[in-house]
């Protein structure tokens, strides 16, 4: 069928230039928007231990972003049918007072 092989060459081509930009973006720093391009590559096949790096190490940054940002003190959807106040987040909080400042220091605790 031409119109199949057509089709096919197109798809290469696309995944070709999703590939040369995501190297470029890579190349100055845009990790996770050479992620997204990556994504939409159809033949993964073509991939060098170079793509799938960027795309674990991409991963990795979300994930770490998604923590970062969660609020160190809202419960986990575990702990909010439980009549327990006790907040089982990951966040461990120290706070301090100076005369009219508090301070606070939210961190968490990795293996």
């Amino acid at each position: 069928n031409m119109s199949s092989t057509a089709n096919n060459n197109n798809n290469h081509d696309d995944d070709a230039t999703l590939l040369k930009k995501a190297e470029e973006l890579y190349a100055v720093e845009r990790l996770l928007n050479a992620a997204d391009l990556l994504k939409q590559v159809e033949d993964v096949s073509v991939f060098t231990e170079d793509h799938l790096m960027m795309l674990r190490w991409a991963d990795a940054v979300r994930k770490g972003m998604e923590d970062l940002l969660q609020d160190p003190e809202q419960k986990s959807d575990q702990s909010k049918d439980d009549s327990d106040e006790k907040s089982d987040s990951p966040w461990k909080k120290q706070s301090e007072t100076h005369g009219h400042r508090d301070f606070f220091v939210y961190y968490q605790l990795t293996e």
